[in-house]
């Protein structure tokens, strides 16, 4: 269960990054 719960963890940290990512392209495309 706490492995489950660490990797459930560690995939929205991932996504979080993830679009973190997504927008920075996005505002250097703007500017």
């Amino acid at each position: 269960m706490e492995s489950s719960n660490y990797f459930k963890d560690k995939d929205s940290v991932y996504l979080k990054t993830e679009k973190i990512k997504n927008i920075d392209i996005n505002s250097v495309k703007v500017l």
